[in-house]
């Protein structure tokens, strides 16, 4: 037990051995940081177990999990808790690891931001893994590719997803937490999510959010084609894929 943080139980985290995305876990040393960095109060009670802050359902007794809001997490990384390089996302209140890129994730991030910048010169700009304020306060997103209204110089704090005209995930092996995401993305305004599904080279494309959840589910195969949305110009799924 620590002292220095008269609220704060901390046990030891124990070593994992789970494989892909996964929730990322906090040290002793980082939870007493968050407390001295005033992010955590210093009232809060809770434990660390297994590198999650939780505390008890005073009612029910039931383990409850600290979230951490959008705001919160930027204090992390302005405190150096959390690493600018790290491949971390805040989804509902939990910072998810994200699988490092591979080559062909990566080359068809960059191919398809040039494309479309072709698109929307003019209407709108292209950022390619920079947050996207969400509706929720527990999450801050970094998509792979978003098409925003507007410059760049317009916005001086993080565009939201009503200002997206266009967003897109990638996924080699990421699929279940990028589906996860098409809650928040769909809460946050996003009026149209592409995930493009690497190893089964098809795009799933969502559209028509209302509470939460896309209506509208459309798979297109690699020689389809896709309208982009507010533009008259369509794209045939290969072009979004890598060549083999």
């Amino acid at each position: 037990m620590v002292t220095a943080t008269p609220n704060v139980k901390l046990r030891a985290m124990e070593t994992g051995t789970a494989t892909g995305p996964r929730v990322r876990r906090f040290t002793a040393d980082e939870a007493i940081r968050m407390v001295e960095a005033g992010i955590v109060g210093e009232d809060e009670h809770f434990e660390l177990l297994d590198g999650a802050l939780v505390d008890s359902d005073p009612t029910t007794g039931d383990e409850i999990v600290r979230r951490f809001s959008a705001d919160e997490a930027i204090r992390l990384v302005e405190a150096g808790i959390i690493a600018e390089n790290e491949h971390v996302e805040l989804i509902d209140g939990a910072f998810v690891e994200m699988s490092p890129q591979g080559v062909r994730h990566s080359k068809a991030l960059l191919e398809l931001g040039e494309q479309l910048r072709a698109v929307y010169r003019g209407r709108g700009h292209v950022r390619e893994q920079q947050p996207l304020a969400s509706s929720s306060p527990f999450s801050l997103t970094e998509p792979d590719v978003a098409v925003v209204r507007g410059r760049i110089a317009d916005y001086s704090e993080h565009p939201t997803g009503h200002d997206a005209i266009l967003v897109v995930e990638f996924a080699w092996s990421s699929h279940g937490i990028d589906r996860r995401k098409s809650a928040t993305y769909a809460e946050g305004g996003v009026d149209v999510y592409w995930l493009v599904d690497l190893k089964a080279r098809k795009l799933e494309a969502r559209t028509k959010p209302q509470h939460g959840i896309y209506q509208l589910v459309q798979v297109f195969a690699e020689d389809d084609s896709v309208a982009l949305p507010e533009s008259t110009e369509r794209m045939v799924v290969r072009t979004l894929l890598p060549k083999d």
